[in-house]
């Protein structure tokens, strides 16, 4: 005769219990019951929840004992097998009815249920209804007591919350690696501090998550993360954790998720780095974008954002990621080409064209150096100091200013994150009062921002000859220099505009083109007109300076955003008097 099936199924809340004897300890209990009893102990089914709670029936949900559940509704696990546990609390810690159901759904497939810690069988065949008063006192039990864990580790961290937030000292003994924990507060690790250091000059100067990491390992900076090494998503963590300039975000457990629980603590932290840097480099990371996730996770495959990716060699462009083709909405990047030999050698040109998802260019181009020197000479919100001064802003204004933009781009991410969780949990009202205070925080921090563009406005040059200053910046700078003057400038713009819209048009030799550029943290926006005339062998090429698209063309007040109006201004440049136009630029 075949002996009967035996299952075990182990479960315990914390996977680091699994370190500690837990898994063992069941295990060793199982097999020597099923020696004793003469049971088979079938190992096929793998009915391990280790680090799964009980709780909230996770593991009746999702986990192992799910799957043997299934099994039974299957009949993959026959009627008359033996489920063995250490003790019923085990199985469930929910609430008393969903216990007894879980309890009463096992033997109701025929399922011999087994506690081995103190030693019962509750067999599907007894008639004694006093044997379901003992698996009632023990749900009930179980339940009550991880209520009363909850509470007091909720209170307990409460009152470490409500002490940190009164400059009382560490809140718990885990801290960011450049740091320690001592009796007497947090002490910093000089070398990994001097790296952290070394991560937030490198953002600021406009190096990319990439970039940093391979010039980390190519300094040879010892890196201080589990792994060793340097890797780009560690790299990014420590970017935008707000830890490095002394802010802490306290957490709390909502439902399976982490979420914040109240305002970040300033100063909670020694600051390694200084607030305005670390805005800076928020604002940096915001306008690259990158292959990274809300929460931080590096993104393998996918659809890139702004600035993802690895950067080629050569001059960057000024402009990734904020310029589309207002007729299609597509991206608009630069596409190089080879042009007729001279003195030996092929010329090479760059146009902006407007880019499908599958990489492939197509529709009118326009010349990339035309497009940048044109831009920059119009641009009045950039100052040429802020590029040619490595240490950034030159003045107090322009300096909050930047910190403000940072700030906005940190609010708009753990607005993003919060959402996400909402909508993950299916919990949204548990979320409202946070979303409002953010959103709140959102609107203080605009509205200073925007008053303080406008002081910035209403005090900067306007001339041209002192815009086209920033082009000459690049022009004249030394060519082993121009590369970090030009990837300086690319971070100021990227903090300074959220988008391009532009409408090509190519009439002849002539590239008409009406231009739109939306400012971030308001709906301030600038609208130029681009004449370029494309040179041949007989006549070289000219590109009249930029003017106001509304000046040279009777277009009204269009938003070039949306596709009708960009049509609507195609139209109007495809049928405009080009020489008329040229001359009423010129004058």
């Amino acid at each position: 005769m075949s002996k009967r099936r035996a299952y075990s199924y182990i479960r315990f809340s914390l996977k680091k219990q699994a370190t500690g004897g837990s898994l063992d300890r069941q295990t060793e209990l199982s097999r020597a019951y099923c020696e004793r009893k003469k049971l088979h102990l079938d190992d096929t089914l793998t009915l391990h929840d280790l680090g799964v709670s009980a709780f909230r029936g996770d593991n009746v949900r999702e986990g192992a004992l799910a799957g043997f559940l299934e099994a039974c509704r299957t009949g993959r696990v026959p009627r008359g097998s033996t489920l063995i546990v250490e003790s019923l609390d085990r199985l469930s810690r929910d609430q008393i009815r969903p216990a007894l159901q879980l309890f009463m759904e096992l033997q109701d497939h025929g399922i011999t249920i087994v506690t081995l810690q103190p030693e019962r069988e509750y067999s599907p065949d007894g008639t004694d209804a006093l044997a379901l008063i003992e698996p009632l006192i023990v749900f009930a039990r179980a339940r009550e007591e991880s209520e009363m864990k909850a509470h007091r580790r909720a209170d307990g961290w409460k009152r470490a919350r409500a002490k940190a937030r009164a400059g009382g000292g560490p809140l718990m003994k885990t801290c960011p690696a450049w740091l320690d924990v001592t009796a007497g507060g947090f002490r910093e690790k000089p070398q990994a501090v001097a790296a952290v250091r070394r991560i937030f000059a490198l953002a600021c100067e406009g190096l990319g998550v990439h970039r940093i990491t391979a010039q980390l390992t190519a300094e040879g900076v010892p890196a201080f993360g589990k792994t060793g090494l340097w890797t780009k998503t560690y790299v990014h963590r420590i970017l935008t954790n707000p830890a490095a300039m002394g802010t802490h975000q306290p957490n709390k457990q909502q439902g399976k998720s982490v979420v914040p629980d109240g305002a970040p603590i300033p100063n909670y932290y020694p600051a390694v780095v200084g607030e305005r840097e670390w805005q800076t480099a928020q604002s940096a990371l915001q306008s690259r974008g990158g292959d990274f996730d809300a929460s931080g996770k590096f993104r393998r495959g996918g659809k890139g954002v702004r600035g993802s990716g690895r950067k080629g060699k050569g001059e960057p462009n000024l402009f990734t990621g904020l310029l589309h083709c207002a007729l299609t909405g597509e991206r608009m990047n630069i596409v190089h080409a080879m042009g007729r030999k001279t003195d030996g050698e092929r010329l090479r040109y760059r146009y902006l064209m407007q880019t499908q998802e599958s990489g492939k260019a197509h529709g009118p181009r326009l010349s990339y150096p035309v497009f940048e020197d044109s831009i920059l000479s119009a641009l009045t919100e950039l100052d040429p100091a802020d590029i040619a001064d490595s240490n950034g802003p030159t003045n107090g204004r322009k300096a909050e200013i930047a910190q403000l933009s940072g700030r906005l781009l940190d609010i708009d991410n753990r607005l993003e994150r919060t959402r996400q969780r909402a909508r993950t949990t299916g919990d949204f009202d548990a979320f409202l009062d946070l979303i409002a205070d953010l959103q709140a925080e959102k609107k203080q921090v605009s509205e200073r921002r925007a008053e303080l563009q406008h002081e910035a406005d209403s005090g900067a040059a306007s001339s041209l000859g002192e815009t086209q200053s920033l082009v000459e910046v690049l022009r004249n700078a030394k060519p082993e220099n121009r590369e970090e003057l030009r990837r300086r400038l690319r971070v100021r713009i990227g903090q300074l505009v959220s988008g391009i819209w532009l409408v090509v048009v190519r009439r002849g030799r002539r590239t008409v083109v009406g231009v739109q550029m939306y400012f971030r943290g308001s709906d301030r926006r600038r609208d130029y007109l681009i004449l370029h005339v494309a040179g041949n062998r007989y006549a070289d090429g000219y590109t009249l300076p930029p003017c106001s698209l509304a000046d040279a063309v009777k277009a009204g007040d269009r938003d070039l955003r949306k596709r009708a109006d960009a049509k609507k201004l195609a139209s109007i440049l495809e049928a405009i008097d080009l020489k008329l136009l040229e001359t009423a630029m010129r004058g």
